[in-house]
């Protein structure tokens, strides 16, 4: 099995390219390989597809699983202030039509990444 460090720098490599799908599918095989029901990596696995409707022009899509994205992430949020700017700046974005996918990347700093990696390092350990 691939260790967690480097499952969730792949996901991280496809994401600075903007190859959101890889991004998911890279989550999804970490979250099922380690047979976690952890609502964290799940929320997002989502907030990556969340990317992949808006790459698909289905913005009524993406708004609905950024919701449930941020549902899912909600406890965190308090103790993530990039994860919450995440949500806030995407969910503007989606309410702007001359929303350009290339300013994603500018939304995940690396104080993000380290949350996330936080976040998901710690639910994976209780998963196990």
């Amino acid at each position: 099995m691939q260790s967690f460090a480097d499952a969730f720098d792949e996901f991280m490599a496809h994401w600075r390219q903007l190859e959101f799908f890889s991004a998911h599918e890279d989550l999804e095989l970490l979250w099922k390989s380690r047979g976690s029901k952890n609502d964290a990596v799940r929320g997002m696995i989502q907030l990556c597809a969340v990317f992949v409707h808006i790459q698909n022009g289905r913005r009524a899509g993406a708004r609905s699983l950024l919701n449930k994205s941020k549902a899912l992430l909600a406890a965190h949020l308090v103790d993530s202030p990039c994860l919450a700017q995440i949500f806030s700046q995407t969910g503007l974005l989606l309410a702007d039509e001359s929303f350009e996918l290339q300013s994603i990347p500018a939304l995940f700093d690396a104080g993000l990444e380290t949350e996330l990696r936080r976040i998901a390092a710690t639910r994976a350990q209780e998963g196990e």
